[in-house]
């Protein structure tokens, strides 16, 4: 359940520093990085996910202009699961994170092993998401 999944990052997001969550989500990223980093001339878009302060950095930086330049537009519906979801596109992260909860046989699926998130390694990246969404870079 999503919004269940969201409501436990929330806490953990708010009770939790940056450092610690993002030590907890570079063993989840980790495997991102297989295809993001070393996939990179597969035609994977490359993403520093090794590189926990490249990272939040990115995700700032999406943040900042998708909230200028969209200005929180739905731009997308996740089917997965038999309930339609609208999906508001506000950073690189939101977009991540959209692709980790689709169904493993809907198209962008992430990871690409068709292998999903277990619930806990979904809290712990969500939960770093939005605590780097909500701060500011140092």
């Amino acid at each position: 359940d999503l919004a269940a999944i969201e409501s436990e990052a929330r806490a953990r997001a708010s009770s939790s520093t940056l450092d610690q969550l993002a030590g907890e989500a570079r063993t989840v990223y980790a495997a991102c990085a297989g295809c993001h980093e070393f996939g990179y001339n597969s035609g994977f878009p490359w993403l520093p996910f090794q590189d926990m302060n490249a990272l939040a950095t990115m995700f700032r930086r999406q943040r900042d202009a998708a909230l200028h330049q969209l200005d929180g537009d739905s731009l997308g519906i996740q089917r997965g699961f038999g309930r339609p979801h609208m999906f508001t596109y506000t950073s690189l992260a939101d977009r991540i994170w959209d692709r980790v909860n689709r169904h493993p046989r809907q198209h962008s699926f992430m990871p690409r092993t068709k292998i999903p998130l277990t619930r806990a390694q979904k809290v712990t990246m969500r939960a770093h998401m939005l605590k780097v969404l909500a701060t500011e870079a140092p």
